[in-house]
């Protein structure tokens, strides 16, 4: 079920009432799992198993790391914990990949082999789940949480619906409490709710399923007859669709949630205004790079091991980063790619950062807008290779870009399609820059804000009825990972 349907508004105007009218009983955490149960179940009811699965492997799993009082009794449950959750997600994610690969490599010895594959699809939202669920149980396994004992509570903790399928990654030692105690709903949570959702909607209705047009005219149809301007278009429109869809996702998750009482985690902070690859990170999918961080980077040893032991665990970390995203030989490049920008981030950290005297707090405009922009274009590279079907047609992408770069009539018609789409975005992400520096002086100097916001939603609902892609009804990208 997708937010920006009609099936959506529906079913949340059948299950907000339930939730609302259950509020402060002991029924609400059975409203809200059954509300989250059919909510996936709009897809496909059997990969319900998968989630029952996995929540009971990880529920019995911490409620025996807690009464052990052996470490081998307690590190076997944690291993049985882990063991299910990547196998779940290694085999409908992974398998086919590796059958494919293996074949590929048989055949050159046995051309007649054939290995067989899953008849599947890829049940949505997997990857999400599984590492929430998987971080409970290492979080109980480190003490830094007791055991949930109601399975109720658990088992909405890992199929709260808002954030289900494409995230955020939340943590069970902030969502738990959160769902246990919904916050009051008043007028202005219900405004904040609305403007959220109606963000969220905006980003993906108008602005990332209109340049979908523009990324598949370039992407998917690659012709010999391309320059490398318009795979530059291209590819500056796929950045902004991958953000706007990503992030549009989460504003109405962190809208739908609001009105049930629950705040969920911010996961985008301006990633484009990022001035190095590090701080892109700290700004893009944050749920997942704290994820990456917390479970992967620093058990591996962090930067604790000298400077070899952090390069090698940030392409460790970055590679298996790219590898969550998709079974493909595209998303293990691009993890390549992304550790080694981290890498010599790490290395020449003080060449990309403008050295500063003592007295001067904060870079020169003019270094930061180059820093802003040389991120960007870094990040763009990236999105180059992350969207390309394979490494064969990323190769043919990256040649054009570099060998016949040219700037021409013929890409007008692209760079105005892009521009009419993406200048409402940039006016907005301004205004908000502009709003939370106020908020930093005083709150009185808001009022100023409340008309222009009346304008601005004007003119995009005026935008959205008119541009709005409302037919082709597109599923979230980050759906398939």
């Amino acid at each position: 079920m997708l937010f920006q349907t009609i099936d959506f508004l529906i079913f949340f105007a059948v299950a907000w009432p339930l939730c609302l009218l259950s509020r402060g009983t002991p029924a609400r955490k059975f409203v809200l799992l059954t509300t989250s149960y059919v909510f996936y179940a709009w897809w496909n009811p059997l990969y319900l198993s998968l989630i029952a699965f996995s929540t009971l492997v990880d529920y019995l799993a911490a409620r025996r790391l807690e009464a052990a009082t052996v470490p081998a009794q307690r590190k076997l449950a944690l291993t049985i914990s882990i063991l299910c959750n990547l196998g779940l997600l290694g085999t409908f994610k992974y398998g086919n990949f590796l059958a494919e690969n293996l074949e590929a490599l048989l055949q050159s010895f046995l051309p007649n082999v054939v290995v067989p594959r899953g008849d599947w699809l890829l049940p949505v939202g997997i990857s999400f789940y599984t590492f929430q669920s998987m971080a409970y149980t290492i979080d109980v396994y480190r003490g830094r949480l007791k055991a949930e004992r109601d399975f109720a509570w658990f088992a909405l903790y890992v199929s709260f619906f808002p954030q289900l399928v494409a995230g955020p990654i939340e943590r069970a030692s902030q969502l738990l409490p959160r769902l246990k105690r919904p916050q009051p709903l008043g007028l202005i949570r219900v405004r904040d709710a609305a403007l959220l959702f109606c963000s969220g909607f905006f980003k993906k209705v108008y602005i990332a399923d209109n340049l979908a047009y523009l990324v598949e005219r370039v992407f998917d149809h690659p012709s010999s007859e391309a320059s490398g301007g318009q795979v530059l278009l291209g590819l500056y429109a796929f950045a902004l669709q991958i953000y706007c869809d990503f992030s549009g996702y989460t504003d109405m998750a962190r809208g739908v949630a609001k009105l049930l009482g629950v705040d969920l985690s911010i996961n985008f902070r301006f990633p484009y205004l990022a001035t190095s690859p590090q701080d892109f990170w700290r700004r893009w999918h944050i749920t997942l790079s704290e994820w990456l961080r917390d479970y992967l980077y620093i058990p591996l040893g962090g930067s604790r091991g000298g400077t070899l032991a952090t390069y090698r665990n940030l392409m460790a970390t970055m590679i298996l980063g790219g590898l969550w995203h998709g079974a493909g030989w595209t998303f293990v490049i691009w993890g390549v790619y992304q550790g080694m920008l981290l890498v010599i981030c790490h290395a020449f950290g003080g060449w990309w950062s403008e050295r500063l005297p003592a007295t001067q707090r904060k870079p020169s405009p003019v270094w930061r807008w180059l820093q802003v922009m040389g991120t960007f274009h870094l990040t763009c590279l990236g999105w180059l290779i992350f969207r390309s079907p394979d490494l064969a047609t990323c190769g043919f992408f990256l040649a054009t870009l570099v060998r016949d770069f040219r700037l021409n009539a013929e890409l007008l018609p692209y760079a105005l399609y892009l521009a009419f789409f993406a200048l409402p975005l940039i006016a907005v992400q301004a205004c908000k820059i502009f709003e939370q520096r106020l908020r930093t002086q005083s709150a009185t100097e808001l009022t100023w804000a409340w008309p222009w916001r009346g304008i601005a939603f004007g003119l995009a609902g005026i935008l959205l009825v008119v541009f709005g892609e409302f037919e082709s009804s597109r599923e979230f990208i980050y759906f398939q990972f």
